[in-house]
């Protein structure tokens, strides 16, 4: 009898690690959904906004013009299971004091984007951004965005809100999302992500 209880645990953990792991990995996006079921813009030409999509690092990347030439290009983040269209209202609010508002969709949020890594790859892709861009630049970012925007604030001034520390909490973050303890499977997705 206690070799099974022994054996059910074992598969839970497992089971339970695979699952958690892979939700980290590739984050639900419902973004498009909500944003046509409540009537909002799909994408910046929707908004009224003027813009070119391109891409960089793998990464759809858009570009809205800014309406002051002499302000700083303004790099928006979004956090873990968003997309670029949850940023959009900010959009419209900082364009009037932007050269540009640029969004990057971050990996794992958008088809062909490769797996999210809860932050240890987005830097880089997220520099390879900041490369392309001249002059001052303004880092904005909640949660997954934030860990970027702090990490990549030697290339600007960063900004965030409810920032992750690191991986383990953003995989803290996720497990909480979905009603789930943290302890065991936070240790062993950890494990599993490192």
């Amino acid at each position: 009898m206690l070799l099974l209880v022994a054996i059910a645990v074992v598969l839970l953990l497992v089971i339970g690690t695979v699952w958690v792991v892979h939700l980290a990995t590739h984050p639900p996006s419902g973004s498009l959904g909500r944003a046509l079921a409540h009537g909002l813009p799909t994408d910046p030409g929707e908004a009224g906004l003027q813009w070119h999509a391109w891409t960089c690092a793998d990464m759809e990347v858009w570009t809205i013009e800014g309406d002051d030439a002499t302000g700083p290009t303004v790099v928006l983040l979004h956090d873990w299971a968003q997309q670029p269209i949850d940023l959009l209202g900010d959009a419209e609010h900082l364009v009037t004091a932007a050269r540009a508002v640029v969004i990057p969709t971050l990996r794992g949020h958008g088809p062909g984007s490769g797996r999210c890594t809860l932050g240890r790859e987005e830097v880089h892709d997220v520099s390879a951004v900041l490369d392309t861009i001249e002059g001052p630049v303004a880092l904005y970012g909640t949660g997954l965005g934030g860990l970027i925007a702090l990490s990549c604030a030697d290339r600007g001034e960063a900004n965030v809100t409810s920032a992750w520390r690191d991986t383990a909490d953003g995989l803290r973050h996720v497990l909480d999302q979905y009603g789930m303890p943290a302890f065991p499977l936070l240790w062993t997705g950890r494990i599993c992500l490192s």
